[in-house]
């Protein structure tokens, strides 16, 4: 649902909220009116008129009381929340049938008609019982009113989470794209390739195997993705570890890694393939800065409901190279953003302190919250 559509929908109720209030005190005074020429009147004079007016405006005024508390009751129970209106309705008429009896005593002491009790026990039952039925219909007509654009927001929640889920399922099938793309360069596969013919030829033929199971779990879970854009932990590492081990044979001795996670993390859910391009920046990093091999530390944490993924240089190695947020940490960036909005971050470090990126998102996909 559009905002123009959203906001369309809230003055469609506004307007009927007034036209409700209005129109049933409208009919108040005018059923009240009616009473007393049926009684004998001739006419309305002006003190029953001032009454009348009087009576009305608190009515107005009481009636804008019960529609805030409609609107400001985030009770979830149905049950809950029409016994509170039915107990608001009834404490409203009753203050409504007091400040008839005291207007009524009041008019009569302005206009010379006598001085009387403002408080008749007969007058006060029989107003306060038309009172409830007013309040009664008004706060339930509110309440069917709340419950409708309740439900219109309700539907422009879902409509925006669902348009977010594909989304993030969009982005987790480009990444796979990304990497399958990435797989399939011709350097990669021709030194994978050539680090598995050097080791045949050289009579290791179970480390030749070990290398191409790497390369076919690599693909596997690449490939492998779920309906929500999550899966365990676990899966992540057993990817970086296919993947680093791969790229080992691309840059010999060039990134020393050590994966820091405590086991109860492992089936933790995270989003798919969103490790491999801190490893991937890494190894470009380590690539472009001199000094010899670089020493990573993969550090994951939980932090109350929080997981936290650190990748720090441990090396301590300077490197003139800056630590720019290319493609893959922007797809990265980009995907936290739209699988848990701003409950997620990612930091990447300047260049004077060497490669640092942390992610820090929720253990649990939520909707994201709407501006």
């Amino acid at each position: 649902m559009s905002e123009t559509r959203v906001e369309a929908e809230r003055t469609r109720i506004r307007s009927a909220v007034v036209w409700l209030t209005l129109g049933l005190w409208a009919f108040a005074a005018a059923t009240f009116a009616g009473s007393i020429l049926l009684a004998g009147a001739r006419t309305l004079t002006l003190p029953v008129l001032v009454w009348l007016g009087l009576g009305t405006l608190t009515g107005l005024g009481l009636s804008l009381v019960l529609h805030q508390l409609v609107q400001k009751v985030k009770i979830r129970c149905a049950r809950a929340r029409w016994t509170l209106m039915i107990g608001a309705a009834v404490g409203l008429a009753s203050v409504q049938a007091l400040a008839d009896g005291a207007f009524h005593a009041l008019v009569n002491r302005l206009f010379g008609l006598g001085v009387e009790a403002w408080f008749d026990p007969n007058h006060f039952g029989m107003n306060a019982l038309i009172y409830v039925g007013l309040f009664g219909f008004y706060a339930a007509t509110l309440e069917l009113i709340s419950m409708t654009g309740r439900a219109a927001e309700h539907a422009r929640k879902s409509a925006v989470y669902a348009a977010q889920a594909a989304e993030a399922r969009e982005l987790a099938r480009e990444a796979q794209v990304r990497l399958l793309q990435l797989q399939m360069n011709p350097h990669f596969l021709f030194n994978t390739l050539n680090g598995v013919s050097s080791l045949i030829g050289a009579g290791r033929t179970e480390a030749a195997d070990r290398m191409i199971a790497r390369l076919s779990d690599f693909l596997r879970v690449s490939l492998q993705t779920s309906a929500d854009g999550v899966s365990p932990l676990r899966r992540e590492l057993e990817a970086l570890e296919a993947y680093l081990e791969i790229e080992a044979t691309r840059f010999p001795d060039t990134l020393d890694l050590e994966i820091d996670c405590p086991e109860r993390l492992h089936e933790v859910p995270t989003p798919n393939l969103i490790l491999q391009p801190l490893l991937e920046a890494a190894i470009h990093h380590a690539h472009a800065a001199e000094g010899g091999a670089r020493r990573m530390r993969l550090i994951i944490r939980r932090d109350n409901d929080r997981l936290i993924v650190r990748a720090i240089d441990a090396s301590l190695i300077a490197s003139g190279a800056p630590m720019l947020e290319g493609g893959g940490l922007q797809t990265v960036r980009r995907r936290l953003e739209v699988i848990y909005g701003a409950a997620a971050s990612m930091q990447v470090s300047p260049p004077e302190d060497g490669f640092r990126i942390e992610l820090s998102f929720p253990l649990h996909p939520t909707p994201r919250a709407s501006d």
